[in-house]
C-alpha cells in the first residue's frame, strides 16, 4: 500500500517530468546574440502567429523596435507569414586584414554572427536564413 506522502511525491514527479517534456518539445521563439563587447544586441523572434521580426539595442536601450521581415515577389505569395524557426546559431569571428593603403593599415574585423533559419508552414515550405553581423559599434 502506498502512503499518502509517497503518493504526492509520485504525482509531483510526474508533473515535473511532464513540464520538462513539454519544454523540450516547444520550438524556441527567440534567438539572441550580442557584439563581442556586449554593448549591441539583436533579438530575432516570431510575432503575430508566425511573422519573423527583430529588435536591436545598444547598452540596454532599444534602437530598432520590433521590425517585421518578409519578402514580396512578383507572381508569388508574400513570404513572411505562417513561418517557423528552423535553426539558430551564433559564431564569433575575428578576422584581421591589411588595407593596401591609408592611415590605418591593420583593420580588426571582429563581430558576432547570428544566423536564424525560417520556413513556411504548409505546402510551399519556402525557407530563408537571416544573417546579422553584430559589431561593437553597430550591425
Amino acid at each position: 500500500m502506498i502512503s499518502f506522502v509517497n503518493y504526492f511525491r509520485f504525482v509531483g514527479f510526474l508533473l515535473a517530468m511532464a513540464s520538462i517534456s513539454a519544454c523540450d518539445n516547444t520550438a524556441q521563439l527567440t534567438h539572441s546574440a550580442s557584439s563581442p563587447d556586449g554593448s549591441v544586441s539583436v533579438d530575432m523572434m516570431l510575432v503575430d502567429g508566425g511573422k519573423p521580426a527583430y529588435t536591436v539595442s545598444k547598452d540596454g536601450k532599444t534602437l530598432v523596435d520590433t521590425s517585421i521581415l518578409g519578402f514580396s515577389f512578383q507572381g508569388q505569395e508574400y513570404l513572411g507569414e505562417n513561418m517557423t524557426m528552423t535553426s539558430g546559431a551564433t559564431l564569433v569571428v575575428s578576422d584581421p586584414w591589411t588595407m593596401p593603403w591609408g592611415e590605418q593599415r591593420e583593420v580588426e574585423n571582429t563581430y558576432t554572427q547570428l544566423t536564424v533559419g525560417f520556413s513556411e508552414t504548409g505546402e510551399s515550405g519556402r525557407a530563408f536564413d537571416v544573417v546579422f553581423r553584430i559589431y561593437d559599434d553597430g550591425i
